[in-house]
């Protein structure tokens, strides 16, 4: 009898009942992810993996966390162990390579193993639009468009894939062409504060100043801390000559980021047109400690100096 309670005991000890498994691992790990708390989340896909070397879910949500870690060699890692174990998601492990990739800005890398995961997976409309975004970073705009184009093909919802079409029409000078992928993504995503400033800047472009500063007081309003849309309207006040609109834009882009140099610099210009010199003196000498290559440029006469 005494023989029988210890192995009963041994056994507990050997085979505690309290052990988790390899999935209660992954559920622990996220749960600690989703708490901001990234190496105990690492930790505990590591004990998931540990119990069971084929959890492919723990590689895939680790990986991913050494991303964000900055710790690229071991993400890298991770998603090539994806790869290997299951084929069926190696579509995902080459787009998470991909991403760290365009993340390092080795960009013939994350092009090649975007288009890995789109070979095996030809309706993957995240590979697409990230190989989008890396033909764009290297100034292929053609085939960005043309990448974009796929992804509107698969998900016709997908805003950002419009916005970010749009951006490569901009870029290619075909301003009615962004202004119409800008407006659809507004159209499906209202509250794009920046899509409304992207637009606004594209109007602004065109001479058509009363719609840009429409669209950057409507980014304004979707959020009011955005530096950018108040120093974009200003700018557009600026070229209306309604110079005090102009200056109080400026002072508000200034208030939020205060090491804005391009905000002093357009006040000082602002002010040199309405004589305030001083004032003008002031900012020009503000932005050019903040960024030296503004002096030299040449909008500001040198006699106000």
């Amino acid at each position: 009898m005494r023989y029988l309670y210890f192995a009963l005991v041994l056994l507990l000890v050997v085979h505690p009942v309290s052990a988790k498994t390899a999935e209660e691992w992954v559920k622990t790990g996220s749960e600690l992810y989703r708490q901001g708390k990234y190496e105990d989340a690492i930790n505990a896909y590591t004990k998931a993996i540990e119990i069971n070397p084929n959890c492919v879910e723990a590689y895939i949500h680790r990986g991913n966390i050494y991303k964000i870690l900055g710790k690229h060699d071991k993400a890298i890692q991770d998603f090539k162990r994806v790869i290997e174990i299951e084929p069926k998601l190696a579509f995902l492990g080459y787009y998470e390579i991909g991403d760290v990739y365009l993340g390092l800005e080795q960009y013939d890398k994350a092009i090649q193993n975007f288009t890995k995961a789109i070979k095996l997976n030809p309706n993957f409309t995240f590979a697409y639009y990230y190989r989008g975004l890396t033909y764009f970073k290297i100034g292929e705009y053609d085939k960005a468009i043309k990448d974009y184009n796929k992804v509107i093909e698969i998900n016709s919802k997908f805003d950002l894939a419009y916005y970010s079409r749009g951006i490569a029409y901009y870029c290619l000078k075909q301003y009615d062409k962004a202004i119409k992928d800008f407006t659809k993504a507004i159209e499906l995503n209202p509250n794009s504060f920046f899509v409304y400033n992207t637009r606004g800047y594209t109007y602004y472009c065109l001479g058509e100043y009363d719609k840009a500063i429409k669209d950057y007081s409507k980014a304004i309003e979707l959020n009011p801390k955005f530096a950018l849309a108040y120093y974009n309207r200003g700018n557009a006040y600026y070229q209306l000559k309604q110079y005090d609109k102009a200056i109080k834009d400026y002072t508000k882009a200034i208030e939020i980021d205060p090491n804005y140099a391009l905000a002093y610099y357009n006040r000082a210009v602002a002010y040199n047109d309405i004589g305030e010199y001083k004032k003008a003196i002031d900012d020009y000498n503000k932005a050019i400690k903040l960024d030296s290559n503004l002096a030299s440029d040449k909008r500001i006469p040198w006699r106000i100096i």
